[in-house]
């Protein structure tokens, strides 16, 4: 059967921007480079380029995934329905499974062609556990618990590693930051998850806070968002990165005092604590 690519109509290349949710890579993409960059710049800047290429192919393929089986979903959210064109009418679901397969073979391709067997396995377990969340019949985002764990592996924990294991440099800081980064994605997953509560019950989606309902899902993201803090203080601790430790109590403090929301000031912290992280380990601060 021929598959209707009609990406070629016109707005095709809107609609393969919006099916990759380019919009929203930003934090997974500045994960990326904080773990290219936490042990120092690749000395060829082609390799750098082409790594972030691959890093995009596969943010492209594991939102692209999520549009093709979310359809149910957002058809009942008209903010997501926007992000998501297969929802929409306006590309059809073969189109979409053919470029996401795309996405993924050019990223494997290059990551093997470039970097060899250690990069090409680290990838090859993010495209699996991206495609296994979305996909049916495993479709981990409607398994309580393991939707959280596995967003926090496939967009946290490993995603950071992808860059120390191409290029050969993983180290106890990033190690540590990686554990952050685990439980801070689980802290966005379920944050998430609860925006999106009443159109995951009625589309009969199942994730955690579908399972354990919104009061205590609350509390579970309370939970994650303090053990996010806590364990970045104790690898920050553990590592003797005491500016970015500072600066880590600083803007807490401050977020604190300004009554920011529990959310924002998780974010800021965490984002700037791993800003003064990557200078401090650069050595641009010294103590």
């Amino acid at each position: 059967m021929r598959v209707p690519l009609d990406i070629t109509r016109r707005n095709g290349a809107a609609n393969l921007l919006r099916l990759s949710r380019v919009e929203d890579w930003r934090g997974y993409l500045g994960m990326a480079l904080l773990g290219l960059f936490l042990n120092g710049v690749p000395s060829d800047p082609l390799d750098t380029a082409i790594f972030m290429l691959i890093v995009s192919f596969y943010l492209a393929f594991a939102f692209s995934v999520n549009n093709c089986f979310d359809v149910v979903v957002d058809l009942l959210d008209v903010k997501d329905l926007n992000k998501n064109p297969v929802a929409s009418g306006l590309l059809a679901f073969e189109s979409a499974i053919a470029f996401s397969l795309a996405f993924l073979v050019a990223g494997m391709v290059l990551s093997y062609s470039f970097f060899g067997i250690r990069s090409t396995l680290l990838f090859s377990l993010l495209y699996l556990l991206a495609g296994l969340y979305s996909v049916p019949p495993v479709r981990i985002k409607s398994r309580p618990y393991f939707d959280l764990l596995s967003h926090g592996l496939f967009f946290g924990g490993l995603l950071i590693l992808a860059g120390p294991t191409t290029f050969g440099r993983l180290t106890p800081v990033t190690l540590g930051i990686a554990v952050v980064l685990f439980f801070y994605s689980m802290f966005l997953e379920i944050r998430n998850h609860i925006d999106d509560y009443e159109f995951d019950k009625l589309s009969g989606t199942r994730t955690t806070v579908v399972h354990l309902g919104l009061e205590a899902s609350e509390r579970l993201k309370r939970a994650l968002a303090l053990i996010t803090i806590i364990s970045l203080y104790v690898i920050l601790i553990a590592t003797s990165n005491l500016v970015t430790l500072l600066i880590t109590t600083i803007t807490l403090s401050l977020l604190v005092l300004l009554g920011l929301s529990e959310d924002r000031t998780v974010d800021f912290t965490v984002v700037a604590s791993m800003l003064f992280l990557l200078l401090e380990q650069s050595n641009l601060i010294v103590v």
